[in-house]
């Protein structure tokens, strides 16, 4: 609205009446501006939402791979531990024997 309108509406109505239109008018465009500002603000939430998302995803990905990977390392560690217990069994059995055979008191 320009200044000529502005003095138009105050020629043509009464004075309150011409404040209730330039302040009428004042705040559609306050609303106009913040509801643009609000979209605007709006639309970048969701770029950033949709950016962690993503990320969050591949983050995910990465750990299941890696959770898989420390599964399969714990059960070779679990199968090569359980072949030292058995290779300590048979080393005290033929410790035992020896001692046997050389007579030696413990």
């Amino acid at each position: 609205m320009e200044t000529t309108e502005i003095v138009n509406i105050f020629s043509t109505f009464g004075f309150p009446t011409a404040m209730v239109i330039v302040m009428g008018f004042a705040l559609w465009k306050m609303y106009r501006s913040n509801e643009e500002k609000n979209r605007k603000t709006l639309e970048e939430s969701i770029k950033i939402r949709d950016q962690y998302i993503s990320y969050i995803q591949m983050s995910n990905v990465e750990i299941t791979g890696t959770a898989k990977e420390n599964a399969t390392a714990l059960k070779e560690n679990a199968a090569a531990l359980k072949e030292n217990a058995v290779a300590l069994n048979r080393f005290v059995m033929i410790l035992e024997r020896l001692e046997k055979q050389l007579k030696i008191d413990s």
